[in-house]
């Protein structure tokens, strides 16, 4: 989608911003619930992670892959069944297994067999085989020894160990959010910190009316008709916005036109507000979605000039109901990138 310059309605959104800035303490009506599971982003869909184990087929049936500074991690499960697997980096290449160095590492536990066990690889051999780069996409193969932490429980062999078209997604190191109190938005923006002032929590009906009284005081609204008025029902909203604002003093002097009188200046604002806002469907659900153009979930940013949308990215929604709001996200917009996000709001 593409960006637009300062309007009518984008500054409208920032006086709608302190309009709920002065009411955050009224809640919003309406049940959060969480439903509408078929959009729940899952590149992994049509991936494959396999296994034996001792000789019996382990086959994931939910994998989970993504990547950090830290390296690409693939959570494979089956039930009470779990292998995990991490690569430092992500090439054609062979890895040993281990817990040092530049090594792979792969674990396994298995609630039910081995209660409390805890494996993982003491010698053998990852090869990553294939590999789209751009699309973060990667097969290969692996086998060797799964060895109990303890040594209480005889070593596990891996063979013909598979993985294919497993996707990597950007991951979120955990966040500890009981650091902070109250409601808040973080995250760096070109490598910059956002810290919000504020974080306000309103529906797409509370826009539509806020945009509505706007016209009548412009003069641009139908006006009062003959008679009595009636009455219009209020819509059920579809929409939920999370926005996160940050003020930044500018001290800049007004610049004056050399030869001009006082009049004759650039009047240099005293300040800038940016934002970060995250629309949600009143159904949303938990979980990992992605940022595109078309989704129903979406972020856009705006920097005090222009407000642009995700083209790409992923949220981390952990929960969403009538008294939280709280997830982690990344995206990029045409001009900026947004990382390490994380929020709490209060509807």
């Amino acid at each position: 989608m593409n960006n637009f310059k300062i309007t009518k309605h984008y500054v409208w959104l920032l006086l709608l911003s302190i309009f709920f800035y002065s009411c955050n303490d009224e809640s919003l009506e309406g049940d959060f619930g969480l439903n509408d599971e078929e959009n729940i982003f899952n590149p992994n869909e049509n991936a494959t992670f396999e296994v034996e184990l001792n000789g019996e087929l382990f086959v994931a049936t939910s994998i989970d892959a993504f990547f950090t500074d830290e390296g690409y991690t693939v959570e494979a499960s089956n039930g009470s069944q779990e292998v995990n697997l991490f690569l430092p980096t992500l090439s054609v290449n062979s890895y040993g297994f281990s817990t040092e160095g530049n090594d792979a590492f792969i674990s396994y536990t298995h609630e039910q067999a081995f209660p409390e066990a805890f494996f993982s690889g003491a010698s053998g051999t990852l090869n990553v085989t294939s590999l789209n780069q751009e699309g973060r996409i990667a097969g290969g193969n692996f086998d060797g020894t799964l060895t109990e932490i303890l040594g209480s429980t005889e070593p596990i062999e891996m063979t013909n160990g598979l993985f294919q078209d497993i996707v990597f997604v950007p991951g979120f190191d955990d966040f500890d959010f009981d650091q902070i109190g109250g409601d808040f938005m973080t995250a760096l923006f070109d490598g910059e910190v956002f810290t919000a002032d504020q974080v306000v929590v309103f529906t797409d009906v509370d826009l539509a009316q806020q945009e509505e009284e706007e016209d009548e005081e412009d003069g641009d609204g139908d006006g009062e008709g003959d008679g009595e008025e009636e009455e219009t029902p209020i819509p059920e909203p579809e929409f939920i916005f999370v926005r996160g604002f940050q003020t930044i003093d500018l001290d800049i002097p007004d610049i004056e036109i050399p030869g001009g009188d006082d009049d004759n200046e650039i009047d240099i604002p005293d300040s800038i507000t940016i934002g970060i806002t995250l629309r949600f469907p009143v159904g949303q659900n938990v979980g990992v979605f992605e940022f595109t153009q078309n989704s129903a979930i979406q972020a856009s940013l705006d920097s005090g000039e222009t407000v642009e949308f995700a083209t790409e990215g992923v949220i981390d929604v952990q929960s969403f109901n009538d008294g939280e709001i709280r997830g982690q996200f990344n995206f990029t917009t045409p001009s900026g990138e947004v990382t390490g996000g994380a929020f709490r709001a209060t509807p």
